[in-house]
C-alpha cells in the first residue's frame, strides 16, 4: 500500500508540473526546478492533511521510541 500511494504522488507530480515558456525549449534544469515544485506542493497538501486529521483525533502520535 506504501509503495502503490508514493507511485501514485510521483506520478502526480510529474504530470502537474506543467511549464508555459515564451522565451524558447525548457531546459533540463528548468523542468526539474517545476517537477520539485510540484512535489513540495503534494508534501505540503499530504502534511496538512495529517495535521488536521491528528487534531481531529482519528489517528494518535506516540513519541515512544521503538526498538
Amino acid at each position: 500500500m506504501r509503495q502503490r500511494t508514493s507511485l501514485v504522488v510521483l506520478l502526480t507530480a510529474i504530470t502537474v508540473g506543467c511549464i508555459h515558456k515564451q522565451s524558447g525549449p525548457v531546459s533540463p534544469w528548468e523542468r526539474v526546478n517545476v517537477n520539485l515544485a510540484a512535489l513540495a506542493q503534494i508534501n505540503d497538501d499530504i502534511a496538512k492533511g495529517v495535521i488536521a486529521v491528528q487534531q481531529a483525533g482519528t489517528i494518535t502520535f506516540s513519541r515512544r521510541r521503538r526498538s
